[in-house]
């Protein structure tokens, strides 16, 4: 899939490629952000409904936007607080239509029993589509490394 939208791009100036990153980096900032808050109905806003592939996490794949709503639902339900303390994230932009986000994160959490979860070592990979509304998430993934 990914090849053949690329073969169907026009080559992008740097321009081009500078306005998007700034566009994905905001998007990504803003998963942060929900991710940071457990605000689902942000987070919601930000994953494809028309053209979702997959999500997985730690090796679980989830195939529609509804059932990874419902998860990540389900998962804030179970923590107090967490957060993102530090990223590092790199963008590569495959067309004007695509663009690849990775980033390793230090972070941690909280969960309702007290115990506390701590990372150095995160790893996130999205693939962003352009859409009508803005650059939203069509496959996330994220482990452990």
């Amino acid at each position: 899939m990914i090849a053949s939208c690329q073969q169907k791009a026009s080559i992008l100036t740097d321009t081009q490629k500078v306005t998007i990153e700034k566009e994905v980096r905001a998007q990504y900032e803003t998963l942060e952000k929900s991710l940071n808050a457990m605000d689902i109905n942000l987070l919601r806003q930000l994953y494809s409904q028309n053209n979702f592939l997959a999500a997985v996490f730690d090796g679980t794949k989830i195939e529609t936007y509804e059932a990874v709503i419902d998860s990540v639902s389900s998962w804030f339900s179970g923590r107090e607080e967490q957060g993102i303390d530090k990223s590092d994230i790199q963008i590569d932009v495959l067309s004007d239509g695509l663009a690849v986000v990775t980033s390793i994160i230090e972070g941690h959490m909280t969960f309702n029993s007290g115990e506390r979860w701590e990372t150095k070592n995160h790893a996130f990979s999205l693939l962003y589509s352009r859409e009508a509304s803005g650059w939203k998430i069509i496959h996330y993934h994220e482990s452990d490394q």
